[in-house]
């Protein structure tokens, strides 16, 4: 990351890609330009036939952003929410540029770049104990986060293929170098703890005799 590039880290909710933005519902919390506490919750609509006379000014298969929830954030970690900022409907398009551009313009920021986290341990608003992670706050390890995405993917892939499953159900749990995986058998979980995802063999066999013993319960 350049010494000079101020991301703003979006933390992903959804569970699929909408557009060119890497999950459909984002949001986060942060600290603006004067100090002030915010939050925000965006969504991508897609536009399709069914609902097509609701964007007449969009083709099918765009994605309209929808300002969804905007909210300032007082010393109690109260959400003032700001109603007049959010916009369910959505008039412009679900990309990088334009949440950017709509933090910026809206929050009296001065981000640089949009990068949204689908990570299940990467950054995350809502705390323990009614705890509120702001983005300014979170460090983010761009090659760390890279090798988790692999050997998460590499799981989920197993997942599916090895234990006939149409979505991937296991969990995956990090803490800086060190994960662990819980893949979800029929009757059976099985605990995978990885020291260090930078160094991992990507060497997990399947329990064959519980897959079999599954099929039996």
């Amino acid at each position: 990351m350049k010494t000079n590039e101020k991301v703003l880290f979006f933390e992903g909710a959804g569970t699929v890609e909408r557009g060119e933005v890497a999950n459909c519902r984002i949001r986060t919390a942060f600290i603006n330009d004067e100090g002030e506490k915010c939050y925000v919750e965006l969504s991508g609509n897609e536009v399709h036939k069914y609902n097509r006379s609701y964007y007449p000014t969009f083709k099918i298969g765009d994605a309209v952003m929808s300002v969804s929830s905007v909210s300032k954030i007082n010393e109690e970690n109260d959400f003032e929410h700001i109603t007049k900022l959010e916009n369910k409907k959505g008039n412009t398009l679900y990309t990088y540029n334009n949440i950017l551009k709509y933090v910026n313009d809206t929050f009296n920021c001065s981000f640089t770049s949009v990068k949204v986290l689908n990570h299940p341990s990467a950054y995350r608003v809502f705390g323990k104990h009614n705890t509120i992670n702001y983005m300014n706050d979170y460090k983010h390890d761009e090659k760390l986060e890279a090798q988790h995405e692999k050997v998460l993917n590499y799981f989920k892939a197993l997942d599916k293929k090895e234990l006939n499953k149409k979505y991937s159900n296991l969990s995956y749990i990090k803490n800086g170098k060190v994960s662990e995986i819980l893949m979800h058998y029929n009757g059976f979980n099985d605990w995978v703890y990885i020291q260090d995802v930078n160094i991992y063999d990507f060497d997990y066999k399947v329990k064959k005799n519980e897959i079999e013993a599954g099929k039996r319960r």
